[in-house]
């Protein structure tokens, strides 16, 4: 190859990239972590994950539903609410069952099709979370459900490069897993359970 071949191609990967950008469908959290004076309640935490791609239900890969499980517990751990946080089926004066379901939609001839042309056709993914969080006291009985969600959209094209560190993926998709718990804990912390 000569020097401007190789010089095209690393130029290319070079401009290369992709953006998230949340659809900001949550209330923005003004107040956080939420003032409490005595944390004397423990919190267990059940995190579940499903996937349904362009409508069609998948496995959700074991890193993925970990890493999702690491920004709930962060959420709760930050919300100072709770003298102790754990995950898994200790006994707690509350326990959160914690369902996201992880939904996107894309095209792959579309996605081949940008791989194909170098990037320089884009595609396009919508992708987002929803949150069902049911709290349930010690004896099981259900104290209340909340439920919400944000989207976003990811392009994947040439000259993405320059936003790509300031909407990288999966900071945006670490971010709204973070928001969407916090204005769960916000909503049940007002209305029914702690």
């Amino acid at each position: 190859m000569s020097i401007f071949k190789y010089t095209l191609l690393i130029s290319i990967i070079l401009l290369s990239g992709c953006a998230t950008f949340r659809d900001g469908a949550n209330p923005a959290i003004s107040k956080w972590p939420i003032d409490k004076a005595t944390k004397n309640k423990t919190l267990a935490l059940q995190v579940t994950g499903k996937a349904l791609v362009n409508n069609q239900i998948k496995d959700v890969n074991v890193q993925f539903l970990e890493k999702w499980r690491e920004q709930v517990l962060r959420a709760y751990e930050d919300s100072n609410l709770f003298s102790k946080v754990n995950v898994g089926s200790e006994p707690a004066d509350i326990r959160a069952e914690v369902v996201l379901t992880d939904k996107g939609e894309g095209s792959t001839g579309l996605a081949f099709l940008t791989g194909l042309t170098m990037l320089i056709i884009p595609s396009h993914v919508h992708e987002g979370f929803t949150i069902k969080t049911t709290f349930k006291d010690k004896e099981g009985k259900v104290l209340g459900i909340s439920e919400n969600a944000e989207f976003s959209d990811t392009w994947i094209q040439l000259f993405m490069f320059p936003l790509m560190p300031f909407y990288f993926p999966s900071s945006e998709v670490k971010d709204m897993l973070y928001d969407l718990n916090r204005n769960t804990i916000i909503d049940a912390h007002s209305k029914w359970v702690f």
